[in-house]
């Protein structure tokens, strides 16, 4: 049993904590509290699942329509992850740019994966113009200066499953 006092200040030091290390843009935790996860999980010998979510082709998307629809696609995909992985026990991480980290301590990793993909497949659409969706993509200059056709945008996601004895 411990103070009222005690709690608050644990709190307030958990809220501080979180927003230093968090990611500003969807305030998701970003890669310090990302790797004390994978520390904590692999010390106690506890397996668990890590999934790295990428946005295929998003810089482009950023060429045509500009930063500030760039971090809505951003913060559409980090909510759609928390919304599918609202389990106790799993984490979702903030990389940074167009990279996110699920950390699942359930067994629904597959289903929940794709879960995310299709629901970012159908609410994307949202955020491009008519014409683009229309021709399954647009144009835009690639890393090389060549104007290039990128498709829609898209979601991979690639899983590991770590053995913790061996970590």
């Amino acid at each position: 049993i411990g103070s009222v006092r005690l709690l608050l200040k644990k709190i307030t030091e958990r809220k501080l904590q979180h927003a230093r290390y968090a990611n500003p843009l969807t305030l998701l935790p970003g890669n310090v509290p990302i790797y004390q996860e994978v520390d904590r999980l692999l010390s106690q010998h506890r397996s668990f699942t890590l999934a790295y979510a990428d946005l295929n082709h998003f810089k482009p998307y950023n060429d045509i329509y500009g930063y500030s629809r760039g971090d809505l696609v951003l913060q559409l995909l980090g909510e759609i992850i928390c919304q599918v992985v609202a389990e106790t026990g799993n984490f979702v991480g903030h990389v940074g740019g167009d990279d996110f980290i699920i950390i699942f301590t359930s067994d629904n990793w597959q289903t929940a994966c794709q879960q995310i993909v299709q629901d970012f497949n159908q609410r994307i659409m949202h955020y491009y113009d008519a014409s683009h969706v229309e021709a399954g993509g647009h144009s835009a200059v690639s890393r090389s200066g060549d104007i290039c056709f990128y498709p829609l945008l898209t979601l991979s996601i690639g899983v590991v499953l770590p053995d913790p004895t061996l970590c």
